[in-house]
């Protein structure tokens, strides 16, 4: 489901936005639409747009911009009215996916590891800048086949299920014995 945002600051700029989903895989496209509403004219500077990747293990934590873009029609301009649609292609490179795990067996820890979308947008004035975190799931891979993992029609199982035998399912010979026969 697309995913919306927005903010605006103290000389009425507003930005609003919408992404198509909020979990990707690498190699794939984070792509949406930004609208910015700029009444007054003032001068937009820039807006960079970043994919972030932040690890935290225990209390050290360590953030890395994966990719970073400056969307080049939102530089130097005092449009009233702005509709932008972007794209952001995210590399196909293995990266670690978002995941977040506490626990252990002799002491526990503390791991996350979590992306941010960044939207900043440098503003004439001073405390005008806008941020807007929009935090995403990254996984693993992508599947090609959406429908090799399709439920069996007859057993309602998924054929990595473990007691997926599809040629004896409606086999009576092997149904459990009755209730009246174990108690």
């Amino acid at each position: 489901m697309p995913y919306l945002f927005g903010d605006h600051n103290r000389k009425d700029v507003t930005v609003k936005g919408t992404i198509d989903k909020l979990g990707y895989v690498p190699g794939e496209t984070i792509t949406g639409k930004l609208e910015i509403e700029n009444p007054r004219r003032i001068l937009l500077k820039k807006l960079r747009l970043s994919l972030v990747q932040e690890s935290r293990i225990e209390c050290n934590t360590h953030k890395v911009t994966i990719l970073e873009m400056i969307l080049p029609t939102i530089t130097n301009t005092n449009q009233e009215l702005i509709v932008e649609r972007f794209s952001l292609p995210i590399p196909p490179t293995y990266m670690a996916p978002s995941y977040q795990f506490m626990g252990g067996f002799h002491c526990t820890a503390n791991v996350n590891i979590s992306y941010m979308l960044e939207f900043d947008v440098k503003v004439e004035g001073m405390f005008t800048n806008l941020n807007i975190n929009i935090p995403i799931t990254l996984g693993t891979e992508f599947d090609a086949n959406p429908n090799g993992h399709k439920l069996h029609e007859a057993s309602k199982a998924y054929p990595n299920f473990v007691s997926y035998h599809p040629e004896i399912v409606d086999d009576p010979q092997y149904n459990p014995p009755p209730y009246s026969s174990v108690s």
